[in-house]
């Protein structure tokens, strides 16, 4: 039979000893002698807390914390079932002294009910009955880790990741709600608790056999929420709180039964901070809110706005996201295969990828890649802590914001959700993935909404939909599937008709994934960067000559700078971005001397259809296209070898592009969006309009030179080579 002893003023040594003892022993309630000895303990009656009261909810005996959904707020009891789970921690101070506080006190609280309310006392060798000490409690109990000292104050950190809520019994909650006070026991029995969480509170509505949601995100258009909190306990007895794990999502599980969901309308909680990194009450007002539902490798997706005035989360309140439109399912860009553009033809889409994978994850092969990339790069990106942001974007209405063409963006466990917005307009933008502890980029995807679907053989998704076939002569399988359009257009037309060369496809300079924009008009340079245009509030703009001070492009630098126009004046480095040197594979064809027509050949043709690459700018399912598409584009011949211009085969007369007879009796219209200088990133005025070209997967010529590409102009058309570091348009191919 266990006997309390009576403690009446421990010093903080002793506390301290007394912790490195077997603490939390329990207290035996069948034996009443004990029970009764109350001169021997100290009774704590937990008052205060919310509206007090037993739920008759509280049956499980692994229940901590039961939740009972009413307005007024949360009301918590604790379960008598199982009492020996009931710990409290307790820090202890003694008053006017310096010494650091007694860490991993803890006390069990078996108790009894009586007239609703529970009264627990502490139980073990000690009774706290000290005038002398200044004691702090907390619940739930944190484990070791959780708790540090930091000079002469105590720290405890909570982390409300994978939290869990069971469906068909959602008053009980798993993670316990935290609670802390601060009091001079001395002969007092009783004291009062404050809370630190914010309770949100789901109700959303599920589609119509739709399957059993295991998970429920909440993704924030900018607010910050707080997945962690941070409790300090100083000598004074005060006790500051702020929040931690920022990011603008958050997830709880979901377990159960859900088949006897009423009118398929799932409710469920889940405890953040109620306060910011700064200690004050988390402001979600103004906020566009993503509420993601996951069913296996299915997501669902439904939006909601707060409220324009102040709303801000209040420590023991709850706040309830409840769309009032049902789930929808959200379409899965990446389902089929990884790339570094996604097509998306929806006003008010709702769409994700895999963020965890670079493009395909395919990589070159080449030595000299091997022996470029940075340290550790490979395919697939590390699972750690990251978050997403809209680097640019082109398009949608002039009244948006950076957002542009994007309505909503949310990174959660390895994927990126996204909405776009509700206007129809076609568009494009870059979205970032960024390491969240340092801010750095770690990789980017071009987001191309246009009217136009290339997968598709019918308008059922798009008004402008399928491709081309280019035939060829004895390679390639005797044809190239193209798409219709450069990549990034959002002009879908088979004729000039504007005055902005921009809108027929987005520059890139040869090697690189990620997109750079042509210029406003077709006489000037203007660069886009007014309203509809182009939009980059807070972020970073476009650098078009990052080589001016001799900087070098490399992998690392170009994959964490997308924005960054790696200029090259230089010929000793090849005028390639890729200053150190050459990689002629990096978007998967550098081809071999038999695919280059033999040993000592003048060819320009490189016969090899290429293989797709981490690196490569295209959608799913196409690649920057072979050195040999366009050869019957050449009105004479097709072009095999190294000579000069010839005659185009076009229909019609030349106006800001021409209609290329890609089969000799079909067109299909190339714009002459100009290019960029690959000196100092600069659109050539001259060529806007009158010149148009396009990079192919191939280096020019085997020993990897310039990049292969086509160039046009009213009279004339040659295959050739220029400077990587240029910015000039690509089409499409299919993969093979």
């Amino acid at each position: 039979m266990k006997r309390a002893n009576r403690l009446y003023g421990l010093s903080a040594l002793s506390l301290l000893m007394l912790v490195l003892a077997a603490c939390s022993r329990q207290m035996d309630e069948t034996d009443p002698e004990a029970n009764n000895e109350t001169g021997n303990y100290e009774l704590i009656t937990l008052s205060t807390v919310a509206n007090q009261g037993h739920s008759e909810e509280a049956e499980e005996p692994t229940t901590r914390t039961v939740y009972t959904d009413n307005t007024n707020g949360m009301t918590v009891t604790w379960n008598a079932s199982k009492p020996e789970e009931e710990v409290l921690q307790v820090f202890s101070y003694p008053t006017g002294k310096v010494e650091a506080p007694t860490v991993n006190r803890i006390y069990g609280l078996p108790g009894t009910l009586s007239n609703g309310n529970k009264t627990l006392q502490f139980s073990g060798s000690e009774i706290i009955r000290s005038a002398d000490n200044k004691y702090h409690y907390l619940y739930p109990q944190p484990t070791a880790s959780q708790v540090t000292k930091s000079g002469n104050n105590v720290v405890v950190n909570y982390n409300f990741s994978g939290q869990t809520v069971q469906v068909g019994s959602t008053t009980h909650l798993a993670a316990g709600d935290v609670m802390y006070s601060s009091a001079r026991v001395g002969e007092t029995q009783s004291f009062t608790f404050s809370r630190a969480c914010a309770l949100l509170r789901f109700v959303v509505k599920l589609p119509a056999g739709a399957p059993a949601i295991n998970r429920l995100i909440l993704g924030t258009s900018s607010a910050i929420l707080y997945g962690g909190l941070q409790l300090t306990y100083a000598p004074d007895g005060s006790v500051s709180v702020k929040g931690t794990n920022e990011s603008k999502s958050i997830s709880v599980d979901i377990t159960g039964d859900q088949t006897s969901t009423s009118q398929r309308t799932l409710t469920a909680y889940l405890y953040v901070s109620a306060k910011n990194a700064s200690g004050n009450n988390t402001d979600i007002s103004n906020q566009q809110i993503q509420i993601i539902a996951i069913s296996g490798s299915t997501r669902y997706m439904a939006l909601m706005n707060t409220t324009s005035s102040s709303q801000k989360l209040e420590p023991g309140k709850r706040f309830t996201f409840a769309p009032n439109a049902a789930l929808v399912p959200v379409i899965n860009l990446s389902q089929n295969a990884g790339a570094n553009c996604y097509i998306v033809n929806k006003a008010g889409g709702f769409y994700s990828f895999n963020a965890l994978q670079r493009g395909n994850g395919v990589e070159p092969t080449s030595a000299e890649y091997i022996s470029s990339k940075p340290a550790g790069f490979s395919g697939t990106i590390p699972w750690t802590s990251y978050t997403s942001k809209i680097l640019w974007s082109m398009g949608g209405s002039s009244s948006t914001s950076i957002n542009g063409i994007i309505n909503t963006l949310v990174y959660n466990n390895g994927i990126i959700t996204f909405s776009t917005t509700d206007t129809p307009n076609n568009g494009n933008a870059v979205i970032a993935l960024l390491d969240a502890a340092v801010g750095n980029i770690v990789w980017s995807w071009h987001i191309w909404k246009v009217d136009y679907d290339p997968y598709s053989t019918t308008s059922a998704n798009a008004p402008k939909y399928g491709t081309h076939n280019y035939p060829i002569n004895g390679y390639y399988n005797n044809k190239v599937v193209m798409m219709k359009y450069n990549l990034g257009a959002v002009k879908t037309q088979e004729s000039f008709g504007g005055i902005h060369m921009y809108e027929y496809g987005l520059l890139y300079q040869w090697g690189r994934k990620d997109p750079f924009l042509g210029v406003t008009n077709n006489t000037g340079s203007t660069n886009p960067t007014d309203g509809t245009h182009f939009k980059s509030s807070g972020n970073p703009t476009f650098n078009y000559n990052a080589g001016a001070d001799g900087t070098l492009g490399s992998i690392s630098l170009a994959v964490s700078n997308p924005m960054n126009f790696y200029s090259q004046p230089v010929e000793d480095y090849d005028y390639d971005w890729h200053g150190a040197r050459r990689i002629n594979d990096l978007w998967g064809n550098a081809g071999t001397a038999t695919t280059w027509g033999g040993s000592g050949s003048t060819s320009t043709i490189n016969k090899e259809y290429g293989t797709k690459t981490c690196f490569d700018p295209c959608p799913p399912g196409y690649k920057v296209p072979p050195h040999g598409t366009w050869t019957r584009y050449f009105a004479t011949e097709e072009m095999t070898t190294n000579s000069a211009s010839k005659t185009p085969n076009v229909s019609g007369s030349f106006n800001k592009g021409h209609l290329f007879k890609y089969d000799n009796v079909n067109t299909t219209f190339y714009a002459a969006t100009g290019y960029r200088s690959h000196t100092n990133g600069v659109a050539v005025s001259a060529s806007v309009g009158t010149e148009g070209s396009l990079w192919s997967s191939s280096p020019n010529f085997i020993n990897g030179s310039p990049g292969g590409y086509i160039k046009f102009s009213q009279n004339n058309i040659s295959y050739g080579g220029y400077q990587r570091a240029a910015g000039r348009a690509i089409r499409c191919a299919k993969e093979n």
